[in-house]
């Protein structure tokens, strides 16, 4: 029985993440693994996945013809622009756990913390232009302004996520 619990298995797109007691030990490759028996605690957090967030819309069913929620979220997508007027902007964020460790216990709500800091570095950026700014010239290079100043505050806060990509 002790055998049989002394084994697990951490997936090809994943890293086992070992705790010792209920404190930190170390983190796992995929592939069988050993583990002492009801000392050791296994978490799986998948590394090699791309999460997507969206702002401003919700996406029920992809497809040829997707379907949107019907809900309104415009207190998420309306902005203040530098010129005093309202834009709705709706953006898209990917990104990846780049440390399992630091993803679990670095922060106590990765997801929360990653929609605030993305709202927030979004308005920062659209309430420094103007309207035509935002809407038509300036939208590549506020998304990666974006990006960067996101993945900035997020190593800040040792999250263990890296932002992919953002769009407009």
């Amino acid at each position: 029985i002790l055998a049989t619990f002394s084994f697990y298995t951490v997936d090809a797109n994943e890293n086992g993440v070992v705790l010792r007691l209920g404190k930190y030990s170390h983190t796992t490759s995929p592939g069988l693994q050993f583990k002492i028996p009801l000392i050791d605690q296994v978490y799986r957090v998948k590394v090699d996945k791309q999460f997507k967030r969206e702002f401003g819309f919700r996406t029920i069913q992809a497809g040829v013809q997707t379907q949107y929620s019907k809900r309104n979220y415009y207190k998420e997508s309306w902005m203040l622009t530098g010129d005093l007027n309202i834009a709705d902007v709706r953006w898209i964020i990917q990104y990846k756990i780049k440390s399992a460790a630091d993803y679990l216990f670095s922060v106590r709500d990765v997801e929360n913390t990653i929609h605030d800091v993305s709202e927030a570095a979004l308005r920062l950026m659209i309430g420094d232009r103007s309207f035509t700014e935002v809407i038509q010239k300036d939208r590549v290079i506020i998304a990666d302004n974006t990006r960067q100043y996101m993945q900035k505050i997020l190593d800040n806060y040792n999250s263990g996520i890296s932002i992919k990509m953002v769009q407009l």
